[in-house]
């Protein structure tokens, strides 16, 4: 929240030194800009969505963002599993040498 006042306050200076139209049409572009590279229908939901919309879409990250962080832990124990039995057989193999 203080970022955003922050950034209020920020461009309010700017405006009174610009003009709001200059503000605003920089502020336009921004969005334009950065929305080419989102998922249209998510960036639509972020400028122009219902807040049950909205709420739908954050429920859907959150369970999409759950499975991925589930699938990473899930990697990262079979890696280590495998990492574990490389180990032991190299183990073994010290032991059959000697």
């Amino acid at each position: 929240m203080r970022r955003s006042t922050f950034a209020r306050r920020r461009l309010a200076r700017i405006a009174d030194l610009l003009g709001d139209g200059a503000v605003d049409q920089a502020i336009e572009e921004a969005f334009a800009d950065y929305g080419k590279d989102q998922d249209p229908r998510v960036w639509n939901i972020f400028l122009n969505g219902t807040e049950e919309e909205r709420k739908a879409l954050r429920v859907e990250l959150d369970r999409k963002m759950q499975e991925y962080f589930a699938e990473l832990e899930g990697s990262e124990a079979s890696s280590n599993d495998q990492g574990d039995a490389a180990s032991n057989q190299g183990g073994m193999k010290e032991e059959i040498s000697r």
